[in-house]
């Protein structure tokens, strides 16, 4: 099932920092594979640019999250974002 997890407003803190943390892992990790398995030159400059563009846009989705988490924390509000409010 496509789009089954929760959006990142639902998600804690910590979730986001794995979430990042997982996707560089995995992505780098896809880019070393195809750089090393022989695959044709133009192939691995494809599947390079994909993931890195792929983990730039994961990368400033969890940040923004993240930066309006602190600007809400700091203004006093609750520190479990604007989805998780009760």
């Amino acid at each position: 099932m496509l789009g089954g997890g929760k959006p990142i407003a639902e998600c804690t803190k910590s979730e986001i920092v794995t979430m990042l943390v997982a996707a560089s892992i995995i992505g780098l990790s896809i880019i070393l594979v195809t750089v090393f398995s022989g695959q044709p030159e133009w192939f691995a400059w494809f599947v390079g640019l994909f993931v890195i563009v792929a983990l730039a846009g994961t990368w400033q989705s969890g940040l923004r999250e993240l930066r309006e988490r602190r600007r809400f924390d700091a203004s006093g509000k609750s520190d479990k974002g604007p989805a998780n409010q009760q």
